[in-house]
């Protein structure tokens, strides 16, 4: 009798290893997940910021090709009228 209720509190005290063992598994799981979506949504993130920095960068380069090309206009125009 001694004998089995020895092997019970074995088999309990395993199956309460077994049970932390599976809690730190989904909490691993857990983490891992969170990264995952931390990581895409700092992707996403620096996407849209390296896209406005673009839009913003083509556009003041726009604005200076038209503002050369009609300082060069006016200046054409001038030399000839003169």
């Amino acid at each position: 009798m001694n004998d089995t209720s020895e092997i019970r509190r074995r088999i309990n005290v395993i199956e309460k290893f077994q049970a932390n063992d599976t809690v730190s598994d989904s909490l691993v799981k857990l983490t891992a997940r969170l990264c995952e979506w931390l990581i895409g949504v700092a992707q996403v993130i620096v996407i849209f910021w390296v896209r406005i920095i673009m839009i913003d960068s083509f556009r003041s380069l726009l604005q200076s090709q038209q503002s050369f090309l009609l300082s060069f206009r006016r200046s054409r125009t001038s030399f000839l009228y003169t």
